[in-house]
């Protein structure tokens, strides 16, 4: 379904864009159907709608395996007047989001990125915890030179 003329000045089809992750950033609401991308846009905490004409029919020829309605994390409509109404209004339901970041995520950890620069650039923190090795299975071909591999500790030194 293409986007009415008079709203192509505000909506933008990006179905056909290589990477959608890379445009989560700059979008303000995510009109959607079926797509698993609801799952990183949640983690930004903003408003998603449902645009899914079909949904009857996608529901009796591929299925669901949870209840679309109750578990989309926004407002699911079936027409796009439904959507312009939902923009207009504000009426998002996006209460839905932090309950389905709950029910999906169990740690969000919005911290790793400052703590490894922190360690890496600052030189902040200890040494990094000891990293088991993978242990190679008998059908491996690799050379045995006699070093124990099995956990190592990875100082500063190491990587410097």
């Amino acid at each position: 379904m293409s986007i009415p003329e008079q709203y192509r000045d505000r909506f933008f089809d990006f179905t056909t864009f290589p990477d959608g992750l890379n445009l989560l950033h700059v979008t303000d609401v995510l009109i959607t159907d079926y797509s698993s991308i609801i799952y990183e846009f949640s983690l930004l905490d903003r408003p998603m709608l449902f645009f899914a004409p079909d949904k009857v029919n996608y529901a009796a020829t591929r299925g669901f395996h949870r209840d679309y309605d109750e578990t989309a994390p926004g407002r699911v409509c079936e027409t796009f007047a439904e959507v312009v109404d939902a923009i207009r209004t504000g009426e998002f339901e996006q209460e839905k989001v932090a309950r389905f970041r709950e029910e999906n995520f169990d740690r969000i950890d919005t911290g790793a990125a400052d703590r490894v620069i922190d360690w890496l650039i600052l030189g902040e923190g200890q040494a990094l915890p000891a990293v088991p090795a993978v242990a190679p299975s008998p059908d491996d071909e690799h050379v045995d030179d006699g070093a124990d591999t099995t956990e190592q500790d990875v100082s500063e030194e190491d990587i410097a």
